[in-house]
């Protein structure tokens, strides 16, 4: 996720040169899990293939893009010009990452591989995402932390568990632990007015972490009900849908605001004002909101 850390690397930017740091680019709209909570619905089966996939990340790195993640809409892995894509961004030197439920595994070699599991019981998965394929994620790790070793692959591979409970956090933890992984990752539930009280799944992933450096909780439990006026960073994030349109957000799937190859699309997305009573809270980019407008705001940062 782009956070106030990630941010504070492009001053220039924050400051005023508003080019996307990062793209989004949903691969395919289709998937093979159903999550409950996942708010993509368009299932048309479309996926960017490897010929047109080589003009779109040259015209993303034309905007000033840095990095790539394949996420989106739909599940990246099942694109079947996949690995092609993948060797495209390694010979490019692009770097990339994947959001990914592992249930097909590949041997590629993001920066990072943030795989999302959610349930530690086997009927548990079952019954969140629509499919029997927890036996087969946790198997896939496996075998891919065991190339990543063998091939000397720098990699960072993280689970992810969308907590709802401090039971769901401790059987996560349960069949997660044993994996030669970067980081496991807890955060909260993103909907349009989460109310929850996270206190006690917070303090038992505290306590976890106490035990487990690779315990990750992330930064989202402390803004579960703050939202802003405006979306101040959504400059820093392009999200690119399988038929190469731009939405305002990669959480609102129905704003299209153009084309990734319309010369004023920057100018789009800035123009671009959508109702924020709509957005999830907190979103992929809460942190970097806060980040901006601390920025804009604090008379105090030039004193250390």
């Amino acid at each position: 996720m782009i956070d106030a850390n990630k941010l504070s690397g492009f001053i220039e930017r924050v400051e005023g040169d508003h080019r996307p740091v990062t793209a989004d680019v949903f691969l395919t709209d289709y998937c093979n899990n159903r999550c409950g909570y996942c708010r993509f619905s368009h299932k048309t089966g479309k996926y960017i293939d490897a010929a047109t996939f080589v003009p779109l990340l040259d015209r993303l790195l034309s905007l000033g893009v840095k990095g790539v993640i394949l996420t989106g809409g739909g599940e990246p892995t099942i694109d079947p010009d996949f690995p092609e894509i993948c060797r495209i961004l390694e010979d490019r030197g692009v770097p990339y990452g994947i959001n990914t439920n592992f249930n097909v595994l590949h041997y590629v070699a993001p920066a990072f591989l943030k795989i999302s599991i959610d349930e530690g019981v086997r009927s548990k998965y079952r019954d969140s995402r629509g499919v029997d394929a927890l036996d087969k994620v946790l198997a896939n790790i496996e075998k891919y932390t065991d190339w990543r070793g063998r091939n000397g692959v720098a990699t960072r591979v993280g689970v992810q568990c969308v907590t709802t409970s401090p039971e769901q956090v401790m059987e996560f933890y349960a069949a997660v632990r044993h994996l030669d992984v970067n980081y496991i990752q807890f955060r909260p539930v993103e909907v349009q007015r989460d109310q929850r009280d996270y206190s006690a799944i917070c303090s038992v992933v505290d306590a976890l972490a106490r035990k487990d450096f690779r315990i990750t909780k992330s930064f989202k439990y402390g803004f579960a009900t703050w939202r802003p006026e405006r979306c101040y960073a959504h400059w820093a994030s392009i999200c690119v849908t399988p038929d190469l349109g731009v939405l305002y957000c990669c959480a609102r799937p129905d704003e299209v605001v153009g084309s990734i190859f319309d010369d004023d699309i920057l100018d789009k997305l800035a123009a671009y004002r959508p109702d924020m009573s709509k957005c999830e809270t907190p979103c992929r980019l809460t942190g970097a909101n806060a980040y901006v407008m601390q920025y804009r705001n604090d008379g105090d940062r030039y004193f250390i």
